[in-house]
């Protein structure tokens, strides 16, 4: 069908019935707007709107004018937008607008038309379907070469100041990737570039050159990159006859978001042109994002000389979204823009608003701080839906770049507002749940060995489900059973076992073990799937749904807080990571799965991705450039800080892209022009960023010392030093609020204030608001238990003489460290594996030291490999230490007669009728020969710390060696019976001096009446750690930031105090 107007359409009955209902636009089209839609058919035209004006209604309407009134066939029209999202949404729009059976999509991306045609014409050649190169994997691809150049020490030769390091950086490798598109853009063969270098003293387009010819020698099998794509679909359809081919049918081609089209779009389409068919675009120059990947702003005025052909230019003369405050500000914005020849759309009339959206001002911010910043855009948000009944998804946070949003998003999250980040910048492997099921895919397929390090990293995943607490009980486990057995191998061992071993975890009936064995299952399942030849979609789907996380992550998520928004976004990574992964399954149905893992662990470009995320309601982050085609009832544009926001930086410093492309078209600007288009860039993006509102409007810059506001904010209203000092309008906020002005001491409230503090508190309490009853106040519940630890009249109270010091020197110290809530770290760890080597040291011998302590070294965890390699150094010099006092020791006709040595004494308390059972274990028992032939027993202990006292006056009074004298004194150390004391000493080996390789100060005998007071003091420390009150040393140790001990967090006053 041929015919512009009705009288050419078919007159069945029923059609005519159905076109009429279907005619009429659903929405009130202004004149500016119906002008579009009465363009002749075979008429090309550029439609020119302010934000707000109703493009994409109008585009909408347009088709279905054409289909209902016109008789269009649904194949032979087509709307191209600017994104994979926004051909999403407006292919639904359509669906619903059009309602009728459509032969295929109604909107794509230009990149997916491009496809379309290749394949189409690949068809006829039997050459198949061509896919495209993601940017994640042109990223991953330029990185190996680049890499293995290196390495090969081959390649191009690069100028001097593009050396490895430079080479390196993604930023690097961005702008490769974008003059490697511009110049498929503009047909620019690799000698081309390396000609045009020659001639104009450029070395990096010669190197660039040389580059790209060695990635088009690759064997891509069918994968195109968008420009090649592109640029091969616009050959193909100059190649073919008008009227043949796939798009045979095609009559009228509708372009949204023109601003953002490239210059390999725009060669699409005039290609189209030349096959006869019409092309209307829609857009506003004023709004392009993509300057930088090669968007022409300059396109839509000059949009007849794109095509090759006459086009009517049609301006939307009214905006219809946002307030009129919205509209001066994004006006403001524009007015300073360059006008890309096409400027006189920006005089659209501001909208016509209710009394409440005129009253609504442009709210700006200069917050005090970044995470005042976060407080100030959480609370504006609340204000929005909780007072004016505004839906979370309605509202939008925008950030210049996708590097900022992560923290913004984690701020707002811990401020309980709901968020999604709508942002495809960061590689999907950086998941933490992706990232585990990728290492259990990568040991699945035998890529990874399961060693205790990667068994653990499992555990602490969520396909484990284990935290630190659950592993370390999971590995005591694991050791009682193989001591129970008679054996003695290490935990790290038992636990490669047990995942190697079906089965092996069976015998252990505790929860950590069982959920250990639940993935050990899984795993086992995994690898039996790898070994027959499972595809990666295959291993995904078995790890996750073995995990059984579905359930309890979905009923999370469709809860409120933190909780819920981290379910959302696990839900949301597993649904695309599966997505990935069915994607190149059915794209290479014969590639192996460990390709698939290498790709996604190698990226370091995340891939936009069109997965189903689960619908809910949350606030948008997102880029500008993410948000084209998109509106929200309220934005807040953040981060308005001089030198992010504009980001003047002149792009493509490096490689000069730009430069060869306005070197192609005979554009070449002087420096001072080309910041001055990169300022006139970063305006557009603003503009996009705050013309999204369609009824409130905030922006925010962090002002402090070492951010400066944004001069963008001088196009806005004044800021309003008001908003950083509002309360943060939650519960959680008003709780702590009114608890503060009950209890605060400091300037306190007056008392009507406090009474009706206390008042809401108590109507929040009743209504279970968490925080507000007074019972959950930290200081006010009463103590679980007042019983005592130990009787002391009738039990045997047990007495370290190790920790006799510590309880001295601060009893709540003391007491945290025995009920289990110390810390300890691989610093201990280490001076227990010396210790053991001492023990069973027959000889001073160096290496026999080392053996012993190499031997135990896997006992060690450490977070990072850095930090085992430091370790294994400071363990070397002690050991050397421990070597050169035994060493010492012999010559000087010292013997050892127990290391070790376990010794048990009972000291009676009076008349309470109980004991102190003061008990140990003593390093080292020495036999010391003295004057006259005679023999002295030395008790000596062994410090690895490097807190040990160094000099006899610090030992003087020691209560560990005063102890070990006692034992002594009193028969109860083996083998010493009928020697005298010679006293007691430390073997201090962390630390020595060019001189003296380690420290043994000593304590002198005790005689008895010294023995006397110790036992005494020995008393009432047993009778002090039997208490049920621990006392808090606040001034000598608790506040002390040299002491070190955890006491420090339970001597903070109550909120309530």
């Amino acid at each position: 069908m041929t015919g512009s107007d009705a009288s050419d359409l078919p007159t069945v009955a029923v059609h005519d019935q159905h076109r009429a209902a279907s005619v009429e636009a659903l929405v009130p089209l202004d004149d500016a707007q119906s002008a579009v839609l009465r363009l002749p058919d075979a008429r090309s035209a550029v439609v020119l709107g302010a934000p707000g004006s109703g493009k994409t209604t109008t585009l909408v309407e347009a088709v279905a004018e054409r289909v209902h009134a016109r008789g269009y066939g649904t194949d032979e029209l087509l709307v191209i937008a600017a994104s994979r999202s926004s051909a999403q949404v407006l292919r639904d729009r359509l669906e619903a607008r059009v309602a009728r059976a459509t032969p295929g999509s109604l909107a794509r991306t230009a990149i997916s038309l491009a496809l379309e045609v290749i394949a189409g014409s690949g068809a006829f050649a039997g050459t198949g379907r061509p896919r495209l190169l993601t940017g994640g994997e042109q990223d991953q691809t330029i990185a190996e070469r680049l890499l293995g150049d290196e390495v090969d020490g081959t390649g191009p030769v690069w100028p001097a100041e593009l050396g490895p390091e430079v080479r390196r950086l993604q930023g690097f490798r961005t702008e490769l990737r974008n003059l490697m598109e511009r110049s498929v853009e503009h047909d620019v063969a690799p000698a081309e570039l390396r000609r045009l270098g020659s001639l104009h003293d450029r070395p990096e387009w010669i190197a660039s050159a040389a580059f790209i010819e060695g990635f088009l020698a690759d064997d891509w099998r069918g994968h195109l990159t968008p420009a090649a794509a592109l640029a091969r679909a616009a050959r193909l359809l100059d190649e073919q006859q008008p009227g043949t081919g796939v798009l045979g049918r095609l009559r009228v081609v509708f372009v949204d978001d023109a601003q953002e089209a490239t210059h390999g779009v725009l060669q699409l389409l005039a290609a189209l042109a030349r096959h006869g068919i019409t092309i209307v675009a829609f857009g506003d120059p004023d709004l392009t994002t993509g300057a930088f990947h090669g968007a022409r702003a300059d396109a839509l005025g000059r949009f007849g000389e794109v095509l090759g052909r006459p086009v009517d230019t049609l301006l939307l003369e009214q905006v219809h979204r946002g307030t009129p405050g919205i509209r001066a500000t994004v006006r403001g914005v524009t007015d300073r823009i360059g006008t890309a020849g096409a400027g006189r759309h920006r005089q659209a009339a501001a909208p016509i608003a209710d009394a409440a959206a005129q009253a609504r001002p442009v709210v700006t911010v200069a917050a005090g701080s970044p995470a005042e910043q976060i407080a100030v855009i959480a609370r504006f948000l609340r204000e929005r839906h909780v007072l004016d009944g505004v839906p979370w998804a309605e509202m939008a946070v925008v950030a210049r770049s996708g590097g900022l949003i992560p923290a913004i998003e984690r701020g707002l999250s811990s401020l309980e507002v709901p968020t999604r980040a709508s942002t495809g910048g960061a590689p999907l492997r950086e998941h933490p749940f992706v990232r585990a099921v990728l290492l259990a895919v990568s040991v699945a397929l035998g890529r990874t060995p399961l060693d205790a390090e990667v068994v653990t990293e499992l555990l602490h995943s969520a396909l484990g489900g284990l935290d630190s607490i659950g592993v370390r009980r999971l590995r005591a486990a694991l050791r009682h059973a193989d001591l129970a057995h008679g054996l003695d191998r290490s935990a790290d061992r038992l636990l490669e076992e047990a995942f190697a071993v079906p089965g092996a975890l069976i015998g252990l009936e505790t929860p950590s073990a069982a959920r250990a064995r639940s993935l050990a299952d899984s795993l086992a399942e995994a690898r039996a799937q790898a070994a027959a030849g499972a595809s990666a979609e295959e291993l995904v789907y078995g790890l996750w749904s073995r995990s059984g996380l579905e359930r309890g992550w979905v009923a999370l998520s469709k809860g409120s807080g933190q909780a819920a928004e981290e379910a959302n976004r696990d839900l949301d990574a597993i649904t695309q990571l599966a997505d990935a992964a069915r994607t190149f399954v059915e794209s290479e149905p014969e590639t192996p799965a460990s390709v698939f893992l290498d790709r996604l662990l190698e990226q370091t470009v995340g891939d936009d991705s069109l997965a189903p995320t689960g619908f809910r309601q949350a606030v948008t982050i997102a880029t500008p450039a993410a948000l084209v085609g998109t509106t929200f009832d309220t934005v807040v544009v953040a981060g308005m800080q001089d030198g992010v926001w504009p980001n003047l930086r002149v792009r493509d410093s490096l490689l000069g892209a730009s430069e060869l492309v306005e070197l192609l078209e005979g554009t070449a600007t002087p420096t001072a022009d080309a910041r001055r288009a990169v300022l006139h860039d970063e305006l557009r993006l603003f503009a996009q960023a705050t013309s999204r509102a369609n009824r409130s409007l905030m922006v925010v810059a962090v002002v402090d010392d070492d951010h400066q506001a944004s001069p963008f904010l001088t196009l806005l209203p004044e800021p309003d030093p008001h908003r950083a000092a509002l309360s943060p309008l939650s519960l959680r906020g008003l709780v702590g609020n009114l608890r503060r002005s009950l209890t605060r001491r400091v300037r306190p409230a007056d008392p009507a204030e406090r009474a009706a503090s206390a008042s809401a508190l108590a109507i929040l309490a009743e209504a279970g608001v968490p925080g507000a009853p007074p019972e959950e106040w930290y200081g006010v519940a009463d103590p679980t238990s007042t019983e005592p630890l130990h009787d002391p009249t009738v039990e045997e109270l047990p007495v370290s003489p190790s920790r006799m010091e510590a309880f001295e020197e601060c009893p709540l110290h003391w007491a945290i460290a025995r009920l289990g809530g110390g810390a300890s770290g691989f610093a201990s760890g280490l001076g227990t594996i010396v210790h053991a080597a001492l023990e069973h040291a027959e000889s001073s011998d160096e290496s026999a030291l080392w053996a012993a302590v190499e031997d135990r070294w896997d006992e060690l965890h450490f977070e990072a490999s850095w930090e085992g390699e430091a370790t294994k150094r400071r363990a070397a010099e002690l050991v050397h230490r421990l070597s050169a006092y035994l060493h010492d020791a012999e010559r000087a006709g010292v013997t050892s007669i127990g290391n070790e040595s376990r010794f048990s004494l009972r000291i009676p308390i009076g008349e309470l009728g109980g004991a102190a059972v003061l008990g140990g274990s003593i390093d080292r028992v020495e036999v010391v020969p003295a004057t006259g032939g005679t023999r002295r027993v030395v008790i000596a202990d062994l410090k690895t710390g490097g807190s040990a006292p160094r000099q006899d006056r610090d030992v003087a009074d020691m209560a560990q060696l005063g102890a070990y004298q006692l034992a002594l004194a009193s028969g109860a150390i083996a083998g010493t019976e009928g020697m005298p004391s010679g006293g007691a000493k430390l073997i201090v080996v962390s630390a020595g001096t060019k001189r003296k390789e380690y420290y043994d100060p000593a304590q002198p005998a005790l005689d008895d009446e010294a023995l006397d007071r110790f036992r005494e003091r020995v008393i009432a420390d047993a009778i002090g750690m039997a208490g049920a009150v621990f006392e808090a040393r606040v001034g000598t140790h608790c506040h002390d930031p040299f002491a070190f001990g955890e006491c420090a967090i339970h001597v903070v006053p109550a909120v309530s105090s």
